[in-house]
């Protein structure tokens, strides 16, 4: 199904889906936490994506060369699509910041959750030793079972989105 993602700016873009949520991954290439969290993301990926959960890969800005693109999604197996988002449209309209940072949309363009993958890494170097938090894989849990819950943002870890 075609769908139109009109954008804050009132621009639009047609994004082709027969999903009931979209998980938006905000990654950069070189982006230390993005590479550690390649495998959660393809875990979380062949978990859920399903007939009404759909994953794409954000790569904001011009800073990246498509090679450099081509290289991460190569190296660390990133099988979900990903799109260009040279002028920072997506970015700006999630009010993504940070690499990696996840938006969970509806069709309608609904924003259900906004924030981190998970509490591992809690700040800039810092790291637990065991995860207490899942957000993004509860956040898919009750969208897959039609669970309702309230919106919410947590605070991503990570590179800033230039």
């Amino acid at each position: 199904m075609l769908q139109k993602w009109r954008f804050t700016d009132g621009s639009t873009a047609e994004l082709y889906s027969n999903h009931s949520f979209t998980v938006w991954v905000f990654l950069a290439p070189e982006c230390p936490l993005c590479i550690s969290y390649s495998k959660t993301l393809m875990e979380l990926y062949h978990q859920f994506s399903s007939a009404n959960i759909r994953f794409v890969g954000v790569f904001s800005g011009s800073f990246h060369t498509q090679q450099e693109v081509d290289g991460y999604l190569q190296q660390y197996k990133i099988s979900f699509p990903c799109v260009w988002d040279r002028n920072s449209k997506l970015a700006a309209q999630f009010k993504a910041q940070i690499t990696p940072e996840v938006c969970v949309a509806t069709l309608e363009g609904k924003v259900l959750y906004r924030g981190r993958i998970d509490n591992w890494a809690y700040d800039l170097g810092r790291k637990r030793t065991v995860i207490t938090r899942h957000d993004l894989k509860d956040v898919l849990q009750k969208c897959q079972n039609n669970i309702s819950f309230k919106p919410y943002i947590t605070q991503a870890v990570g590179c800033i989105i230039e």
